[in-house]
């Protein structure tokens, strides 16, 4: 599975492969972490963060095979706007625009919460499947030692982490949530 791009670019996964003589389906599955936190709402390109990450995870989640599974859970709030399952496009829509920006940014314990949802996942699918868990955020992490501490944990049973920051290039004090070796992608 391959992926690429994030914030108003295209993601794009490949996949799906036939098992044995039975053919097992193969089901991609990604959770996306949404931080809804109050920097959310700050300005950026004309806009707020939130309006471009929901713009641009529609634009994402658009162009993703029919057959993915998706979840959203969203942060402070804790809520999962769309629960981990099959994408029904005028649901999905509806969840991601239902989301407001407001509060404090657990990170670190709603990656943990989106990566139990994809073990979860795994294990009802037999370990058959792709697991992937988008984190879109602007990097304001208030337990950044949580983001630390799980990510090993997060990516040690092949769930693939990768992170889309909303970040305005003129402050210094912003940067990616998470640094995952090398397995996280930007």
């Amino acid at each position: 599975v391959r992926w690429g791009g994030c914030g108003g670019g295209v993601l794009v996964a490949t996949g799906a492969l036939p098992f044995g003589p039975g053919k097992v389906q193969v089901t991609v599955n990604v959770v996306v972490v949404v931080d809804a936190s109050g920097s959310m709402g700050a300005p950026m390109g004309g806009s707020s963060r939130m309006s471009v990450a929901k713009d641009a995870l529609k634009q994402v989640l658009e162009q993703i095979p029919d057959t993915t599974h998706v979840g959203i859970l969203v942060f402070p709030q804790g809520n999962w706007v769309y629960p981990l399952g099959p994408r029904e496009e005028s649901t999905l829509a509806g969840a991601i625009d239902s989301i407001q920006s407001r509060g404090g940014t657990p990170l670190g314990d709603y990656m943990k919460r989106g990566a139990d949802a994809l073990l979860k996942a795994r294990r009802k699918q037999f370990g058959y499947g792709t697991y992937r868990l988008l984190v879109v955020t602007d990097g304001e992490a208030s337990d950044r030692g949580k983001v630390e501490a799980f990510t090993p944990d997060i990516i040690s049973p092949g769930t693939n982490l990768n992170s889309c920051p909303l970040t305005n290039t003129d402050s210094p004090n912003e940067r990616p949530p998470v640094d995952s070796g090398g397995r996280t992608e930007q």
